[in-house]
């Protein structure tokens, strides 16, 4: 795992060092400490990193203002902050936990264990899921996503007819994979492929074909492929 600290104090951000290494031990290959949004910013831009463990005040900075910068990265967010009044936000926008400050070894371990697991935060509902667009950072409604389509590192994410109408687009790029966004995406969403993620609630029926393959017909009549081995567990959710 390639892990990015973002914290502007020296002892905490020491600490995290510290109990990440314990936690994860061999499974980290790289651990980078950026004091500043800036430093930050620029690691992401030349290395990879899966998860990123981000304070929201940074040197007095708007800390939400990093955050939907940060949310549009390919990896994980994990916000550990003394802002706790805020934590409902920040899941809203997609991170993946809210480590309160202080914290204990039991908490971060769990917040990993998260990631690990490839588990979402049930108790909180992502509601919005940044983008880059042109430069500019723009937010995508998550009821307005049909499914998503996984390609290499980026994810299609494919709009019902009508969203995003400043734009007048039926499909939007994401940075973060499937596996990512399968760990932020709220339950009425299923991973029904390899390749793709489906709004359980734009289902029409189960097609079934020959040589025992699967696919989902959509309200607007696309169809999905349904993995096989996939198929008990999407057919248990239609009865």
């Amino acid at each position: 795992m390639h892990l990015l600290i973002t914290e502007d104090e020296a002892s905490v951000a020491r600490r995290l060092e510290r109990l990440l290494r314990k936690i994860l031990g061999e499974q980290v290959s790289s651990l980078q400490l950026a004091p500043s949004v800036a430093a930050a910013r620029h690691y992401l831009q030349h290395h990879p990193v899966d998860l990123l463990l981000l304070d929201l005040n940074l040197n007095g900075e708007d800390g939400f203002s990093v955050l939907q910068h940060l949310l549009a990265e390919a990896c994980d967010v994990i916000v550990v902050s003394a802002y706790g009044e805020r934590a409902l936000e920040a899941f809203e926008y997609g991170v993946l936990d809210f480590v309160p400050k202080p914290f204990s070894e039991e908490r971060l371990r769990r917040a990993i264990d998260r990631y690990r697991l490839g588990q979402g935060n049930e108790d909180r509902a992502l509601r919005k899921l940044a983008i880059k667009r042109r430069g500019r950072i723009t937010f995508i409604d998550v009821n307005d996503i049909v499914m998503i389509q996984g390609a290499d590192i980026y994810s299609t994410l494919h709009l019902r007819s009508g969203a995003q109408k400043m734009e007048r687009t039926s499909t939007e790029l994401s940075e973060k994979t499937l596996e990512s966004l399968e760990r932020l995406l709220p339950s009425n969403f299923a991973r029904v492929h390899k390749s793709y993620i489906v709004d359980m609630n734009a289902c029409r029926e189960i097609l079934v074909e020959g040589g025992g393959r699967y696919q989902l017909l959509l309200e607007d009549g696309r169809k999905v492929p349904l993995g096989r081995t996939r198929y008990k567990d999407i057919k248990a959710r239609f009865f």
